[in-house]
């Protein structure tokens, strides 16, 4: 046996015949034994693979041999491996046996305008050696084979059409998307008349797609009235068109006549004459004509219709000082028409009207703010400009005092300095650039003696959408017992409150309803103490209540059903699972006092909404657990909800539920574009966790033994210590005698004492 080494790998030969004996070993070379003895895969990949897409489905992969001195033995040939990168089927496939004196080869039926890895590979009948640096290609783009989708086409008027489409699947685009031809024909019973016109939508380099979601649309003009027509849409790459999508067939609209002749003009103080001539060419089309008219700054205009004999109308009531817009078209088989449109400004004048006074909204010792709204609007003759408030003592002969006060959207003043419980007259007249209008009738106001307190800050807490919880302040160390009243409902509901009190709950009231609500200290609503708020209720969200669907589970947590049709409104900015606590009666039983979440004090609940600092907020929690709390907050609700989890869902604590105490739960929603407005569904149904080892049931002899067992057992618990105690007592006493019986002997033993002689 020879054995060669070369490198780290061994060739080893076994002659077949005896040793020293070697036929034909004279005819090889030394040289040439090596050659054969060390041949093995090549440790070089092929050279200078260059890759080109001949056409869209081909690419021509060329290369040359490894260097020659690391082929490693005679080559036996070559292989090619090529893999889709941007396809749904990247498989590996692999061209095998290529003949050693080939250097170039096809691959064929690949992708269209697809990624390739290719790589090549040399190959000795001992194996394959290294594969080539991989070369990265794509086929060439072809025309799309699919048409582009969801092409619609609406009808705009009797000349134009409108149509949309979506770009082909993106597999089958097989190129850039260049742009879309539009393709639409004349059609008669069923047949294109003369040549489709083309209307071509090329696409900016910023536009050309990546993928198949674009969206596109085109409105064709200059069509025939009352025409049918076909439409096609077909994509475009480099190469040319593709596919068209199948044809839409639409009938334009008839023809509609042009603008019709319209003048305006004013005949008198408060009417104006209107005018109208049909177009120069709509002769026998008019069927009737539309007029839209009104003041310029106020939404929207009357509207009537005329049959197509008449010609004029004449509007009245007319306001000075205002612009008025009117617009006509003419009705025909098709339609309305275009509008003419003329707007007509009446001069300005002073007001004919005033403004009226409304009740005081704050009343001291000193001073009265009083709220006013201006004239209407067929009296102000204009735009306002400036108010005028007039007041003086009541009785008085002087002349009033003056205050010009420029136009606001409060419309309120405080008039201050007054004297204490004093009567006052006011009134109040509105300017325009003409000048003033007339005073209003006089209101009189009297001030309060300086003992009297105002509550301050009247305002309004929170809105739910059948309750307003109301507010305001006393000053520091105020405590009287006289009682408040609120008034609402337009003074058909009067609430006594608590002369303590600084807040009411008001309930029973209608969703999205305006109330005014006023704090007075007398049963008059003129003359006493007197604040007012406004309120206008919640919308009637959140009007199906929480449900619990799957019962509880062993970890004492309950899961609930949130979904309501009425909660995906836009207009809620979150949403809060609240967890009622019920307290017991002295009967024994758990009672819930309120119908509705919204008849409750929330403020408590609100404030936590809003306090940032969370971590004291569930310290504060947990030191009274039968209080109302959040459980968790949400931007949307979830369908489902598990109740006592330990997470904690936007800041709040999911805390567990305690067992034997039975709850209920309600869904809050904040509202979006109203300040402290919110929405509570109704109270779910109360449910209760189970105590997780309850005792058994006790129920005839098996009843008796559980009561007589426990009793039997410290019975005989308690004989066995009094049999130790006695026992111990008896072996201390017998233990005693023994000591005393000892000491006797040993005195008895004892020598009596010797007596001295005398």
């Amino acid at each position: 046996m020879v054995s060669l080494k070369r490198g780290n790998s061994e060739a080893r030969v076994t002659p077949r015949n005896p040793p020293g004996v070697w036929p034909g070993l004279h005819r090889l070379s030394r040289k040439k034994v090596i050659k054969l003895a060390v041949a093995e895969e090549p440790s070089a990949p092929p050279q200078d693979i260059k890759c080109v897409s001949v056409r869209s489905t081909a690419i021509l992969v060329s290369w040359r041999p490894p260097p020659a001195e690391s082929q490693n033995g005679v080559l036996d040939g070559y292989s090619v491996r090529y893999r889709a990168l941007d396809s749904e089927d990247t498989e590996p496939r692999e061209v095998n046996d290529i003949a050693p004196a080939t250097n170039q080869i096809l691959l064929e039926s690949l992708e269209k305008w697809t990624e390739y890895r290719i790589t090549v590979t040399a190959h000795t009948k001992v194996g394959p050696g290294p594969e080539s640096a991989p070369v990265i290609i794509r086929t060439d783009e072809d025309v799309p084979s699919a048409p582009p989708r969801k092409v619609e086409v609406e009808v705009l008027n009797s000349t134009a059409i409108q149509v949309f489409w979506r770009s082909p699947i993106q597999n089958r685009q097989h190129g850039q998307i260049r742009g879309y031809q539009v393709h639409y024909v004349w059609m008669e019973n069923g047949e294109a008349k003369g040549l489709p016109q083309i209307k071509d939508v090329m696409l900016a380099d910023a536009q050309w797609e990546t993928d198949d979601t674009a969206e596109y649309e085109m409105v064709i003009a200059g069509l025939q009235p009352e025409t049918a027509y076909s439409i096609t849409v077909a994509a475009y790459t480099m190469k040319g068109d593709g596919a068209r999508s199948k044809p839409k067939l639409v009938v334009t609209k008839g023809a509609v006549p042009g603008k019709p002749i319209l003048s305006v003009h004013q005949t008198q103080e408060n009417t104006l004459l209107v005018k109208w001539e049909p177009p120069l060419d709509a002769e026998g089309q008019v069927l009737g004509y539309r007029l839209q008219f009104g003041r310029k700054d106020i939404d929207p205009l009357a509207t009537l219709e005329f049959t197509a004999e008449e010609d004029k109308y004449t509007a009245t009531n007319i306001h000075k000082g205002a612009t008025y817009v009117f617009k006509l078209a003419v009705k025909s088989r098709a339609g309305f028409g275009e509008e003419d449109l003329q707007e007509l400004t009446i001069p300005e004048d002073v007001p004919k009207g005033y403004p009226q006074i409304l009740e005081a909204s704050n009343i001291s010792s000193r001073s009265l703010q009083f709220n006013w709204l201006p004239p209407v609007l067929a009296e102000r003759n204009g735009a306002i400009v400036k108010y005028t408030v007039a007041f003086r003592e009541a009785g008085s002969s002087g002349n009033p005092q003056e205050k010009e006060l420029p136009p606001s959207p409060e419309n309120s003043y405080m008039l201050n300095g007054l004297k204490p419980n004093t009567a006052y007259d006011v009134k109040i007249r509105a300017h325009t650039s003409k000048g003033p209008g007339p005073f209003s009738p006089t209101v009189q106001y009297r001030t309060f003696l300086l003992d009297q307190v105002l509550p301050k800050n009247f305002k309004v807490k929170m809105v739910t959408k059948s309750s307003v919880l109301l507010g305001w302040e006393f000053p520091e160390n105020y405590n009287s017992p006289i009682p408040y009243r609120i008034q609402y409902d337009n003074g058909g509901k009067d609430i006594e409150v608590d002369g303590r009190a600084t807040k009411k709950l008001i309930v029973n009231l209608k969703p999205q309803t305006h109330y005014r609500f006023i704090l007075t200290n007398r049963g008059n609503t003129m003359g006493g103490l007197q604040q007012n708020v406004d309120a206008r209720t919640a919308a009637n969200l959140l009007s199906k209540k929480p449900e619990v669907t799957f019962g509880h589970d062993m970890d004492g947590n309950v899961m609930v059903n949130l979904v309501d049709a009425k909660s995906s409104d836009s207009s809620v900015q979150a949403y809060y699972v609240v967890v009622v606590p019920l307290k017991k009666s002295r009967s024994g039983q758990f009672q819930n006092p309120f119908n509705s979440p919204e008849e409750m004090d929330l403020e408590e609940l609100i404030q936590d909404i809003s306090r940032l600092q969370r971590r004291s907020l569930r310290h504060s929690r947990q030191l009274d657990l039968h209080k109302p709390y959040i459980t968790a907050r949400f931007l949307s609700l979830p369908n489902f909800f598990t109740l006592g989890d330990l997470k904690h869902y936007d800041g709040f604590e999911n805390k567990a539920l305690e067992a034997g105490q039975k709850y209920v739960v309600f869904v809050l929603a904040v509202l979006r574009n109203a300040e402290a407005t919110y929405a509570a569904s109704p109270f779910s149904n109360p449910f209760q966790i189970d105590n997780p080892d309850p005792q058994p049931k006790i129920d005839g002899e098996e009843g008796l033994i559980w009561v007589i067992g426990p009793v039997l057992a410290v019975v005989f618990i308690i004989c066995i210590v009094i049999a130790i105690l006695l026992y111990k007592n008896k072996t201390k006493k017998t233990l005693e005698l023994r000591i005393k019986c000892m000491l006797n002997t040993v005195e008895i033993a004892s020598p009596p004492p010797m007596i001295p002689w005398r």
